[in-house]
């Protein structure tokens, strides 16, 4: 199933997203899975998870022992690098 965010409102002191399909499948399956009170309460935790990446280099790591592998967000979720901001 696709996944679908629509971002319906963005302003300094709030956002406001629909979630939709395949993300919204996956935000029910993590709520339930980790028993989250809330679906609200999941995002926080994720946001949390990488707030708190950023101090360590912006790593998250999965698995145990030696099965450790770094996650990190595909190409296309990351902002392009302007002209002005690629060194020469």
């Amino acid at each position: 199933m696709p996944m679908s965010i629509t971002n319906i409102k963005d302003e300094e002191a709030e956002l406001t997203v629909k979630l939709d399909n395949g993300d919204l499948e996956a935000l029910n399956e993590i709520k339930d899975s980790w028993k989250f009170s809330s679906k609200e309460n999941a995002l926080r935790f994720a946001l949390a998870i990488l707030k708190k990446s950023i101090a360590g280099g912006k790593k998250i790591y999965v698995g145990e022992g030696e099965e450790k592998v770094v996650v990190e967000p595909s190409e296309n979720l990351l902002e392009t690098e302007t002209k002005s901001e690629q060194t020469p």
